[in-house]
């Protein structure tokens, strides 16, 4: 081989490997792009996550005052119904004792 022909076979393997070398620094620019789309996505997630959990905190919050309050209406309801109850029971009692006239 002439000096030549080694001087143009190290053109051609330098050439190749700059080409390899360009597509190598493309593809690493293209992994670093989809790592931030990544680090985006991870960050957004993270978001969505803890705003659902404040949304599920505040729904138990209000569903705990929501039975407190249904227990404590049918607290009510149920002293009312007691009341009634006596208010009729006295009711009969006081009618018994003094029938009314029917003339």
């Amino acid at each position: 081989k002439s000096l030549q022909d080694e001087v143009k076979e190290l053109k051609s393997a330098n050439n190749l490997l700059q080409q390899q070398n360009s597509q190598i620094e493309y593809h690493c620019l293209e992994l670093k792009s989809e790592v931030q789309t990544l680090q985006r996505n991870i960050t957004e997630l993270e978001n969505a996550k803890s705003a659902f959990k404040i949304q599920a905190e505040e729904h138990q919050a209000d569903f705990m005052r929501e039975r407190e309050d249904r227990e404590a209406l049918a607290g009510r309801l149920s002293e009312y119904e007691e009341r009634e109850n006596e208010r009729q029971r006295r009711s009969l009692w006081f009618n018994r004792r003094n029938p009314r006239d029917s003339s």
